[in-house]
């Protein structure tokens, strides 16, 4: 990410107008820094210098909704969609922004649009069997992970969602299973502490959530930035320990049901 910064803020000395180096600093800012000010005011400046950069409404599309402004993010991954109908990754996020707002069915259909597109696509999978979790329809769901695990080789992101399908199944002791394998990786291997987490949240363990989640916070990990409208975490929301590691994200000002102007 330092790298990263350090390539935008050149090619912006370059040429102050390049869309795409303001969305990749606004990037850096949000899942690096966390600092979500500084973050909305790049993407803006990058739709601001390229109207018709579908990325810049895409990124910006996650910043919305992960604030909560559920509506702005909608608008925003349409306005991506329209300028590049058949991008693949955009259709998976326009699925991603509706999980988000927890509307898993209008999710499921931008998945499906996108495996329409590319029937191995291992993101469309991978959300498709979150939503399909959240609707309740568990053997769905952990078909898709399935898929998802064989397409990605056993990444372990994956199977740390898959245990949290298991978890809320009812399953716990496969859930526990998968815990047992991911926390016992070499140490070279990705441990998944964002969705370990998510994991602990659905086995009611509040105490091994709130670890896992300042290890996430530690490791500076991308997904953290869904924290307060992950529905995987609504069990368990009203806790103070999770409004402790909320408010160490620099949250606090937003909720779940918070809209702020549209892009």
């Amino acid at each position: 990410m330092p790298s990263a910064r350090r390539a935008a803020l050149k090619a912006i000395e370059l040429d102050p107008n390049l869309a795409e180096a303001h969305a990749s600093l606004a990037d850096v800012l949000l899942h690096f820094d966390r600092d979500w000010q500084a973050a909305d005011h790049e993407y803006r400046r990058s739709i601001q210098c390229n109207p018709e950069y579908a990325l810049g409404y895409h990124w910006y599309a996650n910043l919305l909704a992960a604030r909560g402004q559920h509506e702005a993010a909608h608008i925003a991954i349409m306005h991506a969609l329209e300028i590049d109908p058949v991008s693949i990754i955009t259709l998976v996020w326009a699925g991603v922004t509706s999980h988000l707002a927890h509307q898993f069915d209008e999710a499921l259909r931008h998945y499906q649009s996108a495996l329409e597109l590319d029937p191995h696509f291992i993101w469309a999978h991978m959300y498709m069997a979150q939503a399909l979790e959240q609707k309740g329809n568990f053997k769905e769901a952990l078909r898709e992970f399935d898929t998802t695990l064989q397409l990605s080789r056993g990444n372990n992101c994956v199977k740390a969602m898959k245990a949290h399908a298991h978890a809320v199944a009812g399953d716990k002791s496969s859930a526990r299973e998968i815990l047992h394998e991911l926390k016992g990786a070499t140490s070279h291997q990705c441990k998944p502490s964002y969705d370990i987490a998510a994991t602990y949240a659905a086995l009611g363990e509040s105490k091994q959530m709130v670890a896992w989640l300042n290890r996430a916070c530690d490791e500076r990990n991308m997904k953290l930035f869904t924290l307060t409208q992950d529905p995987r975490f609504d069990p368990l929301r009203h806790r103070s320990e999770f409004k402790e590691i909320v408010e160490r994200m620099g949250l606090t000002q937003y909720s779940p049901t918070h809209e702020h102007s549209q892009p």
